[in-house]
């Protein structure tokens, strides 16, 4: 991977002291795309299809668990597992690999065409057309968070808190 990758490659497992004020300004930005990205797409798709787009199915599971602790360790899986695993799949090993792996003469729209690539392919693994694009939408924030921290730790905490607050928005609906 690291003859992939660009020569001064580093995972970034740092958290420097704006590092939480980052993850938490970009956690809202990323927020609120995905909110007026979502509310757009699923509109589009009720006008095309006459239908309203189904949830993730994964809401779906967990908004019917009955049990407090099912919910709790769903919860986890949210705001903890899923974030630090995605995140470095794709931030650090796709978006990096891919980055890594494109000429170095046309520098920045590589650069670009990785983070659409890895932004692409994460919104698609999570299977759900009408969140396709609030998805890639994050995804490329997160991308950017990562850019300007040098730090996988931040993106991971802003992941975490856009999770979480997903999490209480469903909890209250």
């Amino acid at each position: 991977f690291k003859k992939l990758s660009t020569s001064e490659f580093k995972f970034g497992f740092f958290l420097n002291g704006g590092g939480f004020k980052a993850a938490l300004k970009y956690a809202l930005i990323a927020l609120l795309l995905s909110f007026i990205l979502g509310f757009v797409s699923r509109l589009g798709a009720y006008m095309i299809t006459g239908n309203m787009p189904a949830a993730q199915e994964v809401i779906d599971i967990f908004q019917g668990a009955e049990s407090v602790y099912v919910r709790l360790l769903a919860v986890f899986s949210f705001v903890v597992l899923a974030p630090l695993a995605e995140e470095l799949l794709f931030r650090c090993l796709i978006y990096r690999g891919l980055k890594g792996s494109l000429p170095k003469i046309f520098a920045k729209p590589c650069q670009y065409a990785a983070a659409a690539a890895t932004s692409a392919v994460f919104a698609a693994v999570h299977t759900n057309a009408a969140a396709f694009v609030p998805l890639f939408a994050v995804s490329m924030v997160l991308i950017a968070l990562y850019e300007r921290t040098g730090s996988i730790v931040v993106p991971i905490l802003s992941h975490g808190i856009f999770n979480l607050v997903n999490v209480g928005l469903i909890l209250l609906a």
